[in-house]
């Protein structure tokens, strides 16, 4: 795993309780920061991106690619994170802190 991936794994598995990953959620982990970090990078390119490259050939298109491959990846983030149910039980064990998912 990536240095990245591996900075990733341990803040969110530092951030939960001990038993909140099973042994059968950890390749689900692995993926998941996997995701977040391809995720991470589209979203740089998406930022980077100048308006005036839409105009150029393949400007609108090359746009078009990065916001479907992001969207792609934020899904399978969510369809992760529901299935080593993330999402649920960190809104219970954080119900009024502000605080969001890793």
């Amino acid at each position: 795993m990536p240095e990245v991936q591996q900075e990733l794994w341990h803040q969110i598995v530092g951030r939960l309780p001990h038993d909140w990953f099973r042994k059968e959620h950890l390749e689900l982990l692995r993926a998941y920061c996997q995701r977040v970090c391809v995720a991470r990078q589209l979203a740089k390119e998406i930022e980077r991106f100048q308006p005036d490259w839409l105009r150029e050939d393949g400007g609108l298109e090359r746009f078009d690619m990065l916001t479907r491959l992001l969207d792609r990846e934020h899904r399978a983030m969510t369809m992760l994170a529901r299935s080593m149910r993330m999402l649920a039980r960190w809104s219970r064990a954080h119900p009024r802190s502000g605080d969001t998912p890793p």
